[in-house]
């Protein structure tokens, strides 16, 4: 079980291993009924007297299915037969998965996560290492690895992509840190915060420089103008709430309890840690309660503009920066 670039490499490795020249079906479920296995098993290979059979990407199928195979796997599968399933989870409720526990043949190739769903650290790092000697980085330097795990994000098959993507920019020599940050996309999202606290300094050179690093290394256009006007929607929200705080509430590194506790309980429920309200009601305080609202029908706008295809994106955004990081008049 686990993302299919962890699991497809563990099965073919596993099947590999049971013998050589065998000859392997590939089930490709819903396309492919499990029913089907039960002749696929009972056939003789082609080149070899030995079969394995790969249901790859297995869910949940239909019940009479699920039974057939079931049967088929309690009475054995014939001699010289092997069966390979790989899933990206399964419910360890269900009758199979407790048949294939039974029988000591789960793997689990799942990156370990913490208690909050997130990737460890760790695991990532293995990972990384283990998917960059893969690319032909014998020894992968600590500060490599580093960058990498940096800019991962939680999905396994697009860390692989970018490091593939990595490897591939980095020609006949070995990438290093320098050439993560000007190729590899941010996966973890720091960039988010980068570009915001760039925005709420009115900061245009940062911004831009952003920007123009973002649309390098292929983030999209348009989940770039989603992230802005996520964050602009927030900031309107959070500049109404101003009122409610005493004058200089914002001067320290953060929000006493009392001062975040004189902010509406809608808001409160929202933001539960007074510390991101904290960041978003300063970004909100950079600016007037008119000018966010312009700002964000300006990014409505070049949403609009982009759906009809006038005029290069990257201008329109600039446009955007320019307006959103001009001194307040």
């Amino acid at each position: 079980m686990g993302d299919p670039v962890l699991v497809d490499d563990a099965a073919r490795s596993f099947i590999a291993q049971q013998a050589r020249g065998v000859d392997i079906m590939l089930v490709r479920p819903p396309t492919d009924s499990l029913t089907s296995i039960r002749a696929a098993v009972s056939q003789m290979g082609l080149f070899s007297t030995s079969r394995a059979v790969w249901i790859r990407g297995l869910r949940n199928e239909p019940a009479s299915e699920v039974d057939d195979l079931m049967d088929l796997l309690s009475n054995g599968l014939p001699p010289d037969n092997v069966l390979v399933a790989t899933a990206d989870s399964l419910d360890q409720r269900s009758r199979l998965f407790k048949l294939f526990k039974s029988n000591d043949a789960v793997v689990d190739c799942r990156l370990e996560k913490d208690r909050s769903g997130r990737l460890l650290d760790s695991a990532v790092s293995a990972f990384v290492g283990s998917r960059l000697r893969s690319n032909g980085v014998a020894k992968p330097a600590t500060a490599l690895v580093a960058a990498i795990v940096e800019r991962a994000g939680s999905d396994v098959g697009e860390i692989a992509q970018e490091i593939d993507k990595l490897c591939l920019a980095a020609g006949d020599g070995v990438p290093d840190a320098a050439l993560v940050r000007s190729t590899m996309r941010d996966l973890g999202e720091v960039w988010v915060f980068a570009l915001t606290d760039a925005l709420s300094g009115r900061d245009l050179a940062s911004a831009q420089q952003l920007l123009d690093q973002l649309t390098r290394q292929g983030e999209p256009i348009l989940r770039l103008l989603a992230v802005l006007g996520t964050h602009f929607a927030s900031l309107t929200e959070a500049h109404r709430e101003l009122r409610n705080l005493p004058r200089g509430a914002l001067a320290g590194r953060g929000l006493d309890k009392g001062d975040y506790e004189q902010l509406s309980p809608d808001f409160r429920a929202r933001y539960r840690q007074p510390m991101r309200a904290y960041f978003l009601l300063k970004g909100a305080a950079a600016y007037r309660g008119r000018e966010l609202i312009d700002l964000h029908r300006k990014l409505l706008s070049i949403d609009i503009a982009l759906k009809s295809s006038r005029g290069r994106p990257e201008d329109l955004l600039s446009s955007f920066l320019a307006q959103a990081c001009a001194a307040a008049a």
